[in-house]
């Protein structure tokens, strides 16, 4: 057999690469690795083979043939002939191919040459281990950066929305494009982590700390809201009261919001930003800041103080500001609340207290609804915005104060609430005074998109 000469490995990959130049790298020099330990392996077959042929038994190797006397079962390489011979008999003098020496083989060169491959090692092995030791633990990479990794199916399924390569258990794996998300029963209101497993199964699930199978890596995620969206059209109102996916609301390791915490949030807009769907909950620390099912903070049920000692006084919007800004939230802006609410039933409120944030007056609530499916987006409770009137004199001071001097006379707030009537909508703008508390006025963060090499 012959054994080809590695002359120049191709270069190999470090952790400075983009993920393309990576997994190109990778790729070339791990195949030019593998033709060489095929070939390596076919020798030391050979070298089986001979010993068994000959009932010779190996004797180690003596290294490159020069005169001298050899016993049985070592072995020489013999330069001239480019070949490995065995000995048969004790005291061989001759030179091979002459005299008792069986061949076992011809290879230009075990060793390569590295000044190409950008390696420090100068044998295959070492090369494996440096290349091995370079690869970054945690691998995620898609075909397309630019979008996520995920599409909506059906109100109930998702699948791959392009190919990813996501390492798991110390292998990467390619996952086609089109590969199905297993998924369990789905409950409305309810975030889920998308995981994949050893064998490359991918599976959602409920629990974002425990995988559903053994040695799993969460990759991504989405929110199972409980209704549809609105219609890309203004004035829609049209969200409904199906449970379903919220296809705005997918994610994963490098298409997602800027926040710790990635439940409970839609994106707005082509790539804007990510818009709580749920308005601030009272016990914001306990869970996702904006969760289904559950009390806003508001006047009478007061945020979460952020050291977890009990609760702020009231819902000053001061209060709402630290809870969300504690999380990497700030609150919407006149020019982001327009965009979030697109879609909503304009010109129109609720009429009375939702009591719980989703969907607790089913299609009474489902109006409110945004394109981006941010649910009671306008005319049920109004939201704090940190746009502000500032004055050169002394106002009242926020509950509680910290220090003695506050000059913010008003905070807008967006949307409108419940007792509002026709004036409430996506672009409802009314200011407030700074230390005011009421069950109409509550909190929504928003944060930054980010699309990450």
């Amino acid at each position: 057999m012959t054994i080809t000469k590695i002359t120049a490995l191709p270069p190999a990959p470090v952790i400075t690469d983009t993920e393309s130049q990576f997994a190109s790298k990778a790729s070339a020099f791990v195949s030019a690795l593998d033709g060489f330990v095929t070939d390596a392996n076919a020798l030391a077959s050979d070298v089986d083979s001979a010993l068994a042929g000959s009932l010779v038994q190996f004797d180690g190797f003596a290294g490159v043939w020069s005169a001298g006397t050899f016993n049985s079962g070592q072995v020489v390489f013999h330069t001239p002939s480019d070949a490995f011979y065995i000995a048969l008999q004790d005291g061989e003098t001759a030179e091979p191919p002459g005299g008792n020496w069986r061949q076992l083989g011809t290879a230009e060169s075990t060793s390569y040459d590295n000044t190409t491959s950008g390696l420090a090692a100068t044998d295959v092995q070492a090369a494996i281990d440096e290349v091995a030791a370079a690869s970054p633990s945690g691998y995620f990479a898609k075909a397309n950066r630019d979008s996520v990794a995920w599409n909506k199916t059906g109100n109930d399924t998702a699948e791959t929305g392009q190919t990813i390569y996501v390492e798991v258990g110390g292998s990467v794996l390619e996952i086609a494009s089109g590969t199905s998300i297993a998924m369990p029963t789905l409950s409305a209101g309810t975030d889920y982590a998308i995981w994949v497993a050893p064998d490359g199964t991918l599976e959602a699930d409920a629990s974002f700390n425990v995988a559903p199978t053994a040695g799993g890596r969460r990759i991504g995620g989405f929110h199972y809201a409980p209704g549809g969206n609105a219609s890309f059209s203004l004035n829609a109102g049209d969200g409904g009261t199906t449970p379903q996916i919220n296809e705005f609301s997918f994610y994963d390791l490098k298409w997602r919001p800027s926040v710790a915490d990635p439940r409970g949030l839609t994106l707005v807009g082509d790539g804007a930003f990510w818009c709580g769907i749920y308005h601030l909950a009272g016990d914001h620390l306990v869970g996702p800041p904006h969760r289904h099912g559950v009390n806003p903070a508001r006047d009478g049920n007061p945020p979460d103080l952020i050291d977890g000692s009990g609760n702020y006084p009231d819902a000053q919007p001061m209060n709402i500001f630290e809870s969300l800004w504690y999380h990497g939230f700030r609150t919407p802006r006149v020019e982001d609340f327009q965009l979030l609410a697109f879609g909503t039933k304009e010109a129109a409120s609720r009429g009375s207290d939702p009591g719980t944030t989703g969907l607790p007056g089913g299609s009474t609530d489902a109006q409110f609804t945004s394109h981006w499916g941010v649910i009671q987006s306008t005319g049920v409770i109004s939201l704090w915005s940190n746009d502000s009137i500032l004055s050169s004199s002394a106002q009242t001071l926020p509950n509680p104060s910290r220090g003695n001097r506050f000059r913010v006379v008003r905070f807008a707030t967006l949307g409108g609430a419940w007792p509002n009537g026709s004036e409430s909508g996506s672009r409802y703008v009314n200011t407030d005074p700074a230390p005011d508390s009421n069950a109409g006025l509550g909190g929504r963060g928003v944060c930054d998109h980010l699309i990450l090499e």
